[in-house]
């Protein structure tokens, strides 16, 4: 697939799951599912990767829709202020499953395309703003010195490994030292950091059959709009 199609479905993925209900999102595990069935199993674990990194932000959000949003309390036996409401528990697991269909989404788009892929397809997308007096190639050379600096810092935030029967107390001395030592280390590689040339290699367009894949994705999220399961 072409990466102009795969970025344009991407975001069409993400905007029929803005305000999502049921069927839209059993539309889209169901497409996971398959577009998962046809990667790598490293690819699906890289893909993996990014919901693992947001777990603490997917439990905040089902713990703030289900403690906090007004209604009746779930059954349990247990007093009614420490028990999440049932409307808010719905919410809360429909917004967390929205995130995790889409974090997977987005890191299936990462692993299957290139930066420089990715960079040409933006560019190639933002293309017509130069006919507003925009410059689409500043957006773009920035987008990749910006990615290759966060690639390139990634191994600086990686604290130590902890050592072996290492309590919590240790731990939070080691993530400690190791975050203060880290200023220092940023700024001189920020004063250091050398002039980069950006070449951007733009792919053919891409062929008017391959539109098909962003349209009948659309038609599927729409037709599933209309139908109650």
């Amino acid at each position: 697939m072409h990466p102009v199609i795969r970025v344009v479905s991407f975001l069409l993925f993400c905007i029929a799951l803005a305000r999502p209900d049921q069927e839209q999102l059993i539309l889209a595990g169901l497409l996971m599912a398959v577009l998962f069935s046809r990667c790598s199993f490293d690819q699906f674990t890289q893909s993996l990767g990014m919901v693992r990194r947001l777990r603490w932000l997917l439990l905040s959000v089902v713990v703030i829709y289900g403690w906090f949003t007004p209604g009746l309390p779930i059954s349990l036996p247990l007093p009614d202020y420490l028990l999440p409401t049932r409307i808010g528990l719905e919410t809360g697991l429909l917004r967390g499953i929205t995130l995790i269909l889409i974090l997977l989404a987005a890191g299936l788009l990462l692993v299957t395309t290139s930066r420089a892929q990715l960079i040409a397809a933006l560019y190639w997308l933002l293309a017509p703003l130069r006919y507003l007096g925009l410059q689409p190639e500043r957006l773009a050379v920035r987008l990749s010195l910006t990615l290759a600096y966060v690639e390139q810092q990634e191994s600086l935030w990686r604290a130590p490994p902890p050592a072996p029967q290492e309590r919590l107390q240790g731990r939070i001395n080691r993530i400690a030292r190791h975050l203060g030592s880290l200023l220092p280390r940023l700024f001189e590689q920020a004063t250091e950091q050398p002039r980069q040339s950006v070449t951007l290699e733009l792919p053919a367009p891409p062929g008017l059959i391959q539109w098909g894949w962003p349209v009948a994705l659309s038609a599927g999220f729409i037709i599933s709009a209309f139908i109650e399961l």
